[in-house]
């Protein structure tokens, strides 16, 4: 882990090894994302065969976030793609992308609830072999019961007329049972 220099009152959150490619800034690369009570920390090392490595880092204020977008999550398990999100700041987008649902999820999920308050998660339970059959036994079961259900017709009611004396004026309301009338005298409405 990098020295990060936190400010007064400011604690680190989480620590997510990711992938990025900052339009803002126009660097891509991979590291280290810090999510501190007060910023998102993004680090990275040059690394150098002859000569020491090199470690640098740049900050956006969470204030700065607008919001964050999930862009692609693997279907299955089998799935092989990566996971992707966009977050989108005042001035711009960082696209960041994780073939580990590890280090992806909590990080979305942490972000998220860092710049909108709200604790439910964007990025859900990870895909399982598991949950790949529960959801196609879930799909046949639904198609099953579909495809033989008995569906009953419902039987339409009787529609029976009524006379009612209106409550304005007291002439006599003519019509069917459940509907609202109004009297041609006094405008009174009345459900029969």
């Amino acid at each position: 882990m990098e020295n990060i220099r936190l400010e007064y009152g400011e604690t680190i959150i989480g620590d997510y090894g990711l992938f990025w490619d900052d339009k803002i800034k126009s660097i891509s690369e991979s590291g280290h994302v810090y999510i501190t009570t007060k910023r998102l920390v993004l680090s990275y090392a040059k690394l150098h065969v002859f000569r020491a490595d090199e470690e640098y880092s740049y900050s956006y204020p969470l204030s700065s976030i607008d919001h964050i977008e999930v862009t692609q999550l693997p279907k299955n398990s089998r799935d092989d793609t990566w996971y992707k999100c966009k977050a989108y700041l005042s001035n711009g987008v960082i696209h960041f992308s994780d073939p580990r649902y590890e280090d992806f999820a909590p990080f979305v999920n942490t972000l998220n609830a860092e710049i909108t308050g709200d604790p439910n998660p964007l990025v859900g339970p990870k895909q399982t072999l598991v949950s790949d059959v529960a959801n196609a036994l879930s799909s046949v079961t639904n198609q099953f019961t579909t495809a033989f259900s008995k569906k009953t017709v419902p039987q339409q009611a009787v529609a029976e007329k009524v006379s009612i004396s209106c409550p304005g004026c007291g002439a006599t309301l003519t019509g069917w049972h459940g509907k609202t009338v109004i009297c041609e005298y006094c405008t009174a409405s009345r459900q029969l």
